[in-house]
């Protein structure tokens, strides 16, 4: 199977570039109305934020038996936030503490003088990352517009969207998920699933996309990484209480229809790559992503962005590909992130149009490598100047 040699794209691929799952129960839901922390600014005002659930592009798994009810955590997004509680003489460089991670990160300034900002988002993060630095936050600031893929709180309570994951999650003719993927692949999710203490048979009904958004979940749950600590939705929630207008690039039916919609044979081939044997370099693959990310290393990501790229790299690894797998893997990338960028490309230069002020957080995926985002807007003539790192 192609992604047995490929499973450092699995988990990491989807914080960077996934879709989100609108299921009730998923997490994107649990935390929908949490309260919010502050985030400063630098003339002294304050809004709102929060930690907040994130599905998107690391879904929640889509047919979890239990939800969570447990209340969001809220972090500081900014260096003034909690100095309400320092004392008068505290030193001055403390209060403007802010962490050094330097996301990769864009503008454009069109000729009347307004900027939008790009900003490649990791949907699960670590506390440590908050503060954000000044050059984050200060995009913030200056944008009257924040455009994200989805509006996650408008998704994760749409009843229609709800309605139509939970008509495609699960087998109605009477079979199970043995009866659709190879008893190889079935063993091997089953054997992964339960060292992280989950049983699979409580999922024997439901289609491979479901047992997919499971596995990737229980991943990320196993980490540091926190998905109600994802940056866009961090954003997303400051903007809403700000008052900010918010776009959205994509919506929460075309990723749900993304998701649902996945063949078969991808779902089959991904699986494929969750083993008991596995486990350990799926989760370092998962940190390192994190650490690249939070050091802008844009080559880090090629193979994570580009089909061709990552078969490179699987046979200078000494991993031969069939042309079936060649071409499975490259239906992948389009469907997930070729065709999306050329959507999220004539989206930008709308907004660029619109001569207003906007922040543009998407997946980092999206901008990175030769169909990305950011050399999609070059071939349109728009020349994006790099900021961060």
């Amino acid at each position: 199977m192609i992604l047995k040699r490929l499973l450092p794209l699995l988990t990491a691929a989807v914080m960077l570039a996934g879709c989100a799952a609108s299921d009730s129960s998923s997490g994107a839901s649990e935390h929908s109305s949490a309260p919010a922390a502050e985030i400063s600014s630098s003339a002294g005002t304050t809004a709102p934020s929060v930690k907040t659930s994130r599905g998107e592009e690391s879904s929640a798994p889509a047919a979890q038996p239990e939800s969570s009810t447990a209340p969001a955590e809220t972090e500081s997004l900014s260096q003034e936030d909690e100095s309400s509680q320092t004392s008068p003489d505290t030193d001055s460089e403390a209060e403007t503490a802010t962490s050094s991670i330097t996301p990769l990160m864009w503008e454009y300034e069109t000729e009347s003088g307004s900027k939008v900002y790009f900003l490649g988002s990791m949907h699960a993060l670590k506390k440590e990352v908050y503060p954000l630095p000044r050059t984050i936050t200060d995009a913030y600031k200056a944008s009257e517009v924040l455009a994200f893929e989805l509006d996650i709180d408008k998704t994760s309570s749409d009843v229609s969207l709800m309605l139509k994951q939970m008509q495609n999650k699960y087998y109605t003719d009477g079979t199970t998920i043995e009866d659709h993927i190879s008893p190889e692949v079935y063993e091997g999710v089953r054997g992964f699933t339960e060292l992280y203490g989950t049983d699979l048979s409580k999922y024997r009904k439901c289609r491979p996309w479901v047992l997919l958004s499971l596995a990737e979940q229980l991943v990320v749950d196993a980490s540091d990484l926190k998905s109600d600590l994802g940056l866009d939705m961090q954003l997303l929630r400051n903007g809403k209480q700000d008052g900010k207008e918010i776009f959205e690039v994509e919506s929460g039916e075309l990723q749900t229809d993304l998701l649902i919609n996945l063949p078969d044979e991808i779902c089959e081939a991904l699986l494929a790559s969750y083993t008991p044997g596995s486990k350990d370099a799926i989760e370092a693959n998962l940190i390192n992503t994190y650490k690249a990310w939070c050091e802008g290393r844009e080559e880090f990501f090629l193979t994570q962005a580009d089909a061709d790229a990552a078969i490179r790299e699987s046979e200078a690894a000494g991993f031969t590909m069939s042309q079936r797998d060649k071409d499975l893997l490259k239906e992948y990338f389009k469907t997930m992130l070729y065709d999306r960028n050329e959507g999220m490309k004539d989206k930008a230069i709308e907004l660029i149009k619109s001569g207003k002020n906007v922040l543009f957080t998407v997946g980092l995926s999206h901008f990175i490598g030769d169909k990305g985002i950011v050399s999609l807007l070059k071939k349109e003539g728009y020349e994006l100047k790099q900021i961060m790192p």
